[in-house]
């Protein structure tokens, strides 16, 4: 057989075969979910915040080793400019 033509329950195994990962996170999500006592809102909102947060500090990470410093001074020097960065402006993101 050309594989075209394979049975529906085939292509669902064979599709829990290849995303196993991504399958079992969700199921666990599922059923986790409601046993922890947070909000969807709540969990959302955490979420995002270290999701962007995260982002920021990667890419602050990356920057300096993209523009040809070593490892060493450039991973360094993003990170202590991600922090000073971060601090100074959390506060003025807690005064609004």
């Amino acid at each position: 057989m050309n594989g075209k033509n394979t049975s529906a329950p085939k292509k669902a195994l064979n599709f829990l075969s290849n995303n196993a990962v991504p399958v079992m996170f969700i199921i666990i999500i599922a059923i986790c979910l409601p046993m922890s006592g947070f909000s969807t809102t709540f969990l959302l909102n955490e979420i995002m915040t270290r999701l962007s947060r995260n982002a920021f500090l990667i890419l602050s990470l990356l920057i300096p080793i993209m523009a040809g410093m070593g490892l060493n001074f450039g991973m360094t020097l993003g990170a202590m400019a991600a922090e000073i960065a971060l601090i100074g402006v959390f506060p003025v993101s807690c005064w609004r």
